[in-house]
Parts: structure tokens; sequence; C-alpha cells
């Protein structure tokens, strides 16, 4: 018997093995190769479909949410990923365009919300040399503010 390991089969669908039917093969389309990096708030937001009730999801749910998946659930909402709100973080992306911060720089303020200029240093690389005083100012006012 031929078992596939699937990675994806259809949204929202767990990672398993699928005994193939026709042949012995199973023909599979990847649909998106990594599309980029996800943010806490982002994976919350996809913890928090699987955890719902089938009714209110909007994508469908295959089976119960796994105790992992729990568990990273009830992890991030103590972060700050759990009061974060889609509008504030659309407009933090927009107010940090002006700093020039690489994806993952960006991913990583969004991710860990600084409150301190110790912490921006940390996750700005080189922030010695690229930002000024104020300028870090600016962005953990905007970490307070928006995130």
């Amino acid at each position: 018997q031929c078992v596939v390991r699937v990675l994806a089969w259809g949204p929202g669908a767990p990672l398993g093995n699928l005994p193939c039917s026709v042949g012995g093969t199973t023909t599979m389309k990847v649909l998106c190769a990594n599309e980029g990096l996800m943010s806490n708030f982002e994976l919350l937001e996809v913890l928090r479909q699987r955890t719902m009730e089938p009714e209110h999801a909007l994508l469908p749910v295959v089976h119960d949410p796994f105790p992992t998946e729990l568990q990273c659930f009830e992890h991030l909402m103590k972060t700050p990923a759990g009061a974060q709100q889609k509008e504030n973080l659309q407009k933090f992306l927009k107010e940090v365009q002006p700093f020039n911060l690489t994806a993952a720089e960006t991913l990583s303020l969004i991710n860990l919300k600084p409150t301190s200029d110790v912490e921006i240093h940390l996750l700005v690389e080189d922030c010695e040399s690229r930002m000024k005083d104020d300028e870090i100012e600016k962005l953990l006012a905007l970490a307070e503010e928006l995130l």
C-alpha cells in the first residue's frame, strides 16, 4: 500500500498521511510556496479560526484543533499579539516605512512590541548607525500607540 505525506490538502487541512487510491500514485499541486513571513498576530488569527465553532469559521474545519494548536493559541494570547488589531498593524506598517527597516526587523518589532531603546537596538541591525535617538524614540512611541 502506498502512502503519501501530505503537507497541505485544501484550506485548513491538517498535516497527515493520505493513502493513495488510484494506481498507487497521487498528484498534488502546490498552490502557494512560502508566501512570506507570518506575524504572531496572523498566526493567532489562523488559530482563532481553527478553535471557533464550525458554523462561525471562515475556513472549513476538518477536525477538532490539535492540543498543540490550543497550547500555541493560549500562549500567543499572552503576548502582544493577543491585544493587537489589524487596523493598528496596517497603520504601524505605513508609519515605519520612512525608517527603512527590513521585513525581518519590522516583523520582530510587531511580534515583540519593544518598550525601551535597548530593545530597539537589539531588534534593528546597526541601529546606532542607521537611526538617530529621536527616531528611536518615535519608533518606541509608534510601538506603544499601535502595537
